[in-house]
């Protein structure tokens, strides 16, 4: 009788997965002569799944032969080595190399893209399907050592996977591939508003502009400028807003100092007066409004000075001292120390300067004050003398200085100067914004 083949077609998720089903019906002698991936199912291309279709047939053997007992059965063949039927199959004869490269290159880059989909829908039969074959299908026999091989197909290498196309990756349990989170983009770090809201405070500056500032930055500035620090923004909206004076252009000024004990009033009259005198510009001259005892100390800070100095405790003799220096192009007036509760030296401070007539009233105050005690005195003063300027002395003692600026901004005053140290040669120099901001907000 005449040798018989039998070929059959078989699908499955990768060829691990048809070798059992090939062995079970055609043999363990069974040749895989055909190979080719592609994707089942799906709308148009996607959601599909990934399989691999191969083709595999019985070896030609010789007729039955009958048994003893008169039945006809195939001759007895050792079983391949698994390894074997692995080997033994082509690339898809049908399709030239160069179709079948360009073919698999996209066919994995459309598999890659969808086939996590495509598995996550399949997780349900994928199970039942293992869970049969593992029911179904027995062991494989062992192999004869000493049996000849009836066949021996040639073996040819599976082609090389595509360097570009991505590869496939299968977990021991099919599930749904989840891609690990993008991890937040670097962020330069700095506090946030409610950190600089705080620093501001903490400066004594007073909570309301604190707030308005940073709400101010946080509407306007920061959708503009987002890489910038937030705290830079602040200072530099805090600068804007704080006014400075100083200076003047007519031919003479007298300029008067007022403040609380302690503030260091004197210490800037007399400054102002070794600024201007050690120039040699302008012919400066003092008057101190404390009677003898004041005008001892501002003499002993200015004793090194060719000035005319003099003192007065009362009007009368304030209007006879202003007489005497009325051709000196600069006339700096210390004044006697305020508080906010002493409404009656207030009072006189303000009778003295109505003969005066100054043409500037710096109001003195100590960068570490509380802009509210600070305010105190303003309003105190504000009720007989007009002050036209703010000086922030003692910005070397350290602590906030947020006071004089919170002071200036509430009353809406500008700064005149800065003054810093207990030397009398040194120490004073024009207000600057942006020095004050960052004197509130390093």
């Amino acid at each position: 009788m005449s040798a018989t083949v039998e070929r059959k077609t078989y699908r499955g998720r990768s060829l691990e997965d048809v070798l059992p089903l090939i062995r079970a019906e055609l043999g363990p002698e069974a040749v895989i002569t055909k190979q080719r991936d592609g994707v089942v199912g799906g709308i148009g291309g996607f959601f599909g799944k990934r399989c691999i279709e191969v083709e595999a047939e019985a070896p030609a053997g010789p007729a039955l032969h009958a048994d003893p007992g008169g039945t006809s059965r195939p001759p007895v063949a050792p079983a391949l080595p698994p390894r074997r039927v692995l080997d033994a199959y082509d690339a898809g004869g049908e399709i030239a190399p160069s179709e079948a490269l360009a073919e698999s290159t996209i066919l994995s880059a459309l598999i890659a893209g969808t086939s996590p989909f495509a598995d996550h829908l399949d997780q349900a039969d994928q199970r039942i399907e293992r869970a049969v074959r593992a029911a179904v299908l027995a062991p494989e026999p062992p192999a004869a050592a000493a049996a000849p091989v009836v066949a021996a197909p040639v073996s040819v290498e599976p082609p090389a996977p595509v360097a570009s196309a991505p590869a496939l990756v299968v977990e021991p349990e099919p599930g749904l591939v989840r891609a690990a989170p993008l991890p937040p983009p670097e962020r330069p770090e700095e506090p946030l508003a409610a950190g600089v809201h705080d620093a501001l405070v903490a400066a004594a500056i007073p909570p309301p502009l604190a707030a308005e500032l940073v709400r101010e930055v946080e509407l306007h500035v920061r959708p503009l400028e987002p890489a910038e620090p937030l705290t830079a923004q602040v200072r530099k909206a805090l600068a804007r807003r704080i006014r400075v004076a100083s200076g003047w252009t007519t031919e003479r000024r007298t300029i008067a100092v007022v403040g609380a004990a302690g503030a260091g009033k004197t210490t800037v009259a007399a400054k102002l007066c070794h600024a201007y005198a050690s120039a040699g510009q302008l012919s400066v001259a003092a008057l101190s409004l404390e009677g003898a005892d004041g005008a001892e100390r501002l003499a002993t800070l200015t004793d090194h000075l060719d000035l005319d100095l003099r003192a007065a405790a009362t009007p009368a003799e304030a209007a006879r001292a202003i007489r005497r220096l009325a051709r000196e192009e600069l006339v700096v007036v210390d004044t006697p120390a305020v508080s906010a509760g002493d409404q009656e030296t207030i009072v006189l401070v303000g009778d003295l300067l109505d003969v005066v007539r100054p043409d500037e009233v710096h109001l003195v105050v100590p960068a570490t004050t509380d802009a509210r005690a600070a305010k105190a005195l303003a309003d105190a003063l504000g009720r007989t003398v007009e002050v036209t300027q703010i000086v922030v002395a003692r910005t070397d003692e350290g602590g906030p200085v947020g006071g004089p600026v919170g002071l200036a901004l509430s009353v809406c005053r500008p700064v005149s100067y800065v003054a810093s140290g207990r030397d009398v040669k040194a120490g004073l120099r024009p207000a600057d914004p942006g020095l004050l901001a960052s004197l509130v907000l390093p």
